[in-house]
C-alpha cells in the first residue's frame, strides 16, 4: 500500500514510492571502482560509502523564481532568493505545525555528479537559511521535501515452479553464449543476498543509503527478500545444478540498499544510490520501486547517469486498480518504465498503464531467489523491470559502445507488439525479446 508518512515525530512528504511490489509469497566496499565477486555478504569494514563528489562547478546564471509547487526543473541554476522563498514555502507545505522538523533535499551540480544532501529543519527561516547557503555556490538545481520510497510486488497465487517468463522473452534462445558476460546491473532496492548458491560470485561489494542520511554505509545485506528475488531474476546461475536461471546469467550484480527492512526508503536515497552506482561500475540500473512524487533529485542523478552512458530500468508501478497514479522514477525522463503481462500476455490487473511505459515483461508469479538459499513466486511491476534491465545488459555486452538511447532504442523496435498495433500506453512498445533486440542496426 502507498505509504503517506513514516511513524516518525518528523513530518514527511506525502508521496511514498512502494517497491513496485505489495507482496505474497507463494512460497518457499564502497570506495572506488566495481569491487570484486564475493560469495558472501561483505562486511566493508573501514570503507566508505559516501557518494563521489567534486566541486562546485563554475559560474552560472541565476534563474528565475521556480514553481513552487512542486520539483524545481532539472538543469536550472537558483540563484539565493529564489532557493529560499523555494525553501520557505516548501516548509510550509510540509510542517503541520510551525515547529515541526521537514526534511530538505537540496540538489548541487559537481563534476562528478549530482551531489544531493538532506537537512532536517525546524522553521521556515531555518529552511531560508540552508537554501541560501546552499545557493552561494551558483551551481544549485533543485530544493524540495525528501519523499519516502519503498519496494514494487502484487498479489501472487500458489507458487510456480515454471519460469515461463524466460521462454516467452526469448531469453533462454540466446544461451550459452549470449548470457550479458562483463556488464554490471545496479540493483537499487532492499539489498542482495550474496551467499545464496543461486548468486554465488556473481554479487559485488554494496552500498547502503537509507533514512534520507547524505551519508552512505558499506555493506547492502538484504533483511527483506525484495532486492534478492529481483537479482535472481536477471542474474541466477545457470547449469549449477539447483535453483532457477537468471534471464542473463553472466552479469554481475551491484547491490546498492537504499530501501530498509520494511522495502521503504526516500527519494534522497534513491539519488544518491544512482550516482554511486554509476561511479561505481553499472553500466544498467534496475529500480524495482517507485513512488507518486516526481523529485528532482532523481531527475538529475538520472540524467546524471545516463550522461555516462548508464541505461536506467524501472518498474512502472502497481496502481492500476487504484488510481493508476504515474509512477516515479519509471515515469523520469530517460528511463525506462516497464509494465507487468501475465502468462497469456494479457496486461497485468494491477500493472500501471500510461505514456511512460517504454516496454512490457512477465510480471506474474515469477520464480526466483530469496535470502536463505530459498525461492519463491511473486507478482509485480518489480518482478518485470529486471527481464528488461537483464536485456540491456545483454544489449550493452553485445555492442559496448552502445548510449543508452541506443540500449532503448534496440528494446523498444525489437520489442513483439502487443495489444494496439505500435506504441500504447498498456504494453509500451511491447514484450521485451532480447534476441530480436540484438538484430537492431543501430547504437
Amino acid at each position: 500500500m502507498w505509504l503517506h508518512r513514516f511513524p516518525s515525530t518528523r513530518r514527511r512528504v506525502a508521496s511514498p514510492v512502494v517497491v513496485a511490489a505489495a507482496l505474497m509469497i507463494l512460497g518457499a566496499a564502497c570506495g572506488p571502482g566495481t569491487g570484486v565477486p564475493i560469495p558472501t555478504v561483505p562486511s566493508g569494514a573501514g570503507l566508505s560509502c559516501v557518494a563521489t563528489t567534486g566541486s562546485s562547478a563554475g559560474s552560472a546564471a541565476a534563474a528565475s523564481t521556480p514553481s513552487t509547487t512542486g520539483p524545481t526543473s532539472p538543469g536550472v541554476i537558483l540563484s539565493a532568493s529564489a532557493a529560499a522563498a523555494l525553501a520557505t514555502t516548501t516548509y510550509h507545505n510540509e510542517a503541520a505545525t510551525p515547529t515541526d522538523t521537514v526534511p530538505i533535499v537540496t540538489v548541487e551540480n559537481t563534476p562528478t555528479g549530482p551531489r544531493v544532501e538532506t537537512h532536517n529543519v525546524d522553521s521556515a527561516g531555518e529552511a531560508a537559511v540552508v537554501a541560501t547557503k546552499a545557493a552561494r555556490g551558483a551551481d544549485l538545481v533543485g530544493l524540495e521535501a525528501d519523499s519516502p520510497v519503498a519496494a514494487s510486488a502484487a498479489p501472487n497465487d500458489p507458487m510456480r515452479p515454471q519460469q515461463w517468463g524466460i521462454t516467452e522473452t526469448t531469453f533462454g534462445s540466446l544461451w550459452p553464449t549470449v548470457v550479458g558476460t562483463g556488464v554490471t546491473i545496479a540493483v537499487l532496492d532492499t539489498g542482495v543476498d550474496a551467499t545464496h548458491p543461486d548468486l554465488a560470485g556473481r554479487v559485488l561489494a554494496g552500498c547502503q543509503f537509507l533514512g534520507g542520511l547524505n551519508t552512505g554505509a558499506p555493506g547492502a545485506n538484504d533483511d527483506y527478500g525484495h532486492g534478492t528475488h529481483v537479482a535472481g531474476i536477471a542474474a541466477a546461475l545457470t547449469n549449477n545444478g539447483r535453483g532457477i536461471v537468471g534471464a542473463a546469467p553472466g552479469v554481475r550484480i551491484l547491490p546498492v540498499k537504499v530501501l530498509d527492512k520494511t522495502g521503504r526508503g526516500y527519494s534522497s536515497d534513491i539519488a544518491n544510490g544512482i550516482v554511486w552506482a554509476t561511479n561505481n561500475g553499472a553500466q544498467v540500473i534496475n529500480m524495482s520501486l517507485g513512488g507518486p512524487s516526481p523529485s528532482t533529485a532523481m531527475t538529475e542523478a538520472v540524467t546524471y547517469a545516463r550522461s555516462r552512458g548508464v541505461t536506467v530500468v524501472a518498474a512502472a508501478g502497481n496502481s492500476a486498480l487504484v488510481d493508476n497514479a504515474a509512477s516515479y522514477p519509471g515515469a523520469t525522463e530517460g528511463v525506462l518504465g516497464v509494465g507487468a503481462v501475465d502468462r497469456s500476455m494479457q496486461r497485468a490487473t494491477f500493472s500501471n498503464a500510461g505514456s511512460y511505459v517504454a516496454l512490457a515483461a512477465p510480471g506474474v508469479y515469477i520464480l526466483s531467489t530469496l535470502p536463505g538459499g530459498t525461492y519463491a513466486s511473486w507478482s509485480g511491476t518489480s518482478m518485470a523491470s529486471p527481464f528488461v534491465a537483464a536485456a540491456a545488459a545483454i544489449v550493452k555486452a553485445a555492442h559496448p559502445g552502445c548510449t543508452p538511447d541506443g540500449v532503448g532504442a534496440r528494446l523498444e523496435l525489437g520489442a513483439t507488439d502487443l495489444g494496439t498495433p505500435g506504441r500504447d500506453p498498456s504494453f509500451g512498445f511491447g514484450l521485451v525479446n532480447p534476441l530480436r533486440a540484438l538484430s537492431v542496426s543501430g547504437c
